[in-house]
C-alpha cells in the first residue's frame, strides 16, 4: 500500500511539474531570458485587462547574474548577512522540528506505553489520533502573517 501511495504521489508531482510554469526569475538566472521575457510580457499585458489597473512604466532594472546553480554556501551567506534574525529563526525552527517533534513522533509508542500503560495493540489508534490532531491544528490555525490575503484593488 505504501509503495502504491508513493507512486501516486510521484505521479501527482509529475503532473504539477508539467502544468505549473517556472518563474521568470528562475528562467532568467538559468539562462533562459527569452522564456522569462515572454512570461513577464504576458503578465504585463493581462494585468490591465483582468484587474483594471494600468501598470506604470518602470524606470529601473533589476540587476541579476546568470549561473547554472547557486551553491548552498552562497544562500547561507546572503541569509546570514542580509536577514540574520530570520536565518536564526529558521535554523531554530528546523532544529526544533528535527529533534523535538520527530523525537516525539518516532517514540510515541514508547512514550504512551511507558507513561500511560497503553497496550501495544492500541498504538495504531494512538498514532492515528496524533496524526488527526496534527492535521486539525494545521487546518484550524489561521494564517496570521497576511501572506494569503489578496492585495486590495484600486478603485474600491
Amino acid at each position: 500500500m505504501a509503495f502504491g501511495n508513493g507512486g501516486l504521489l510521484g505521479l501527482g508531482v509529475m503532473l504539477v511539474r508539467r502544468n505549473v510554469p517556472d518563474s521568470a526569475r528562475w528562467l532568467f538566472i538559468h539562462g533562459r531570458e527569452k522564456e522569462a521575457e515572454k512570461i513577464v510580457d504576458r503578465i504585463e499585458s493581462e494585468m490591465p485587462a483582468q484587474e483594471g489597473i494600468e501598470l506604470p512604466p518602470t524606470s529601473r532594472y533589476l540587476a541579476g547574474r546568470q549561473q547554472a546553480s547557486i551553491p548552498f554556501r552562497e544562500i547561507a551567506r546572503v541569509a546570514a548577512q542580509r536577514y540574520p534574525r530570520r536565518a536564526l529563526l529558521g535554523l531554530a525552527l528546523s532544529l526544533g522540528q528535527a529533534f523535538l517533534y520527530n523525537a516525539v513522533s518516532f517514540d510515541l509508542g514508547t512514550i504512551v506505553s511507558g507513561y500511560f500503560a497503553v497496550a501495544s495493540g492500541a498504538m495504531p489508534r494512538c498514532i492515528f489520533l496524533f496524526a488527526i490532531g496534527n492535521f486539525s491544528v494545521r487546518c484550524c490555525s489561521g494564517d496570521c502573517s497576511g501572506a494569503c490575503t489578496p492585495p486590495a484593488r484600486a478603485g474600491r
